[in-house]
């Protein structure tokens, strides 16, 4: 699900990630090409995990991009961790769906958020495991 909220976009036409299953841990590798409308000084990506449960919500920042200034027409963004920390979350609240999230600010306002579902479940050898699901397939 891709939510525009101001008309700094045209349209989002590639969503990729290092892997669609993979653990929970692995390196995080996340590229999405986009089609501004108009020029952007010194926008950024902020890139989250979000777990939802019953009864808690957690959202973890995994990191954000540099700010960087984006022309009118296509542009892309380049996102990379090498590791996912989950240490401080319950394994109970863990394996769930939650949502991996690419928020852009500018001028410290979110414009535009592209929400993929993550279904976070035990394997079969006890490793905690991700399936990122992408909204545009």
């Amino acid at each position: 699900m891709c939510l525009f909220s101001y008309s700094f976009f045209n349209s989002l036409t590639l969503l990729f990630y290092s892997s669609k299953i993979a653990p929970i841990t692995s390196e995080l590798r996340l590229s999405i090409k986009f089609s501004a409308s108009r020029d952007i000084v010194a926008g950024y990506w902020s890139i989250k995990l979000l777990v939802d449960s019953a009864y808690h919500r957690i959202i973890k920042i995994l990191g954000e991009t540099a700010p960087e200034d984006y022309p009118d027409g296509e542009s892309d963004m380049e996102f990379y961790i090498e590791t996912i920390d989950v240490s401080e979350i319950e394994q109970s609240k863990l394996t769930n769906s939650g949502l991996l999230i690419a928020s852009f600010y500018v001028d410290g306002e979110e414009t535009i958020s592209v929400n993929m579902v993550v279904n976070v479940f035990k394997g079969n050898d006890g490793i905690i495991m991700r399936e990122i699901l992408n909204p545009l397939e």
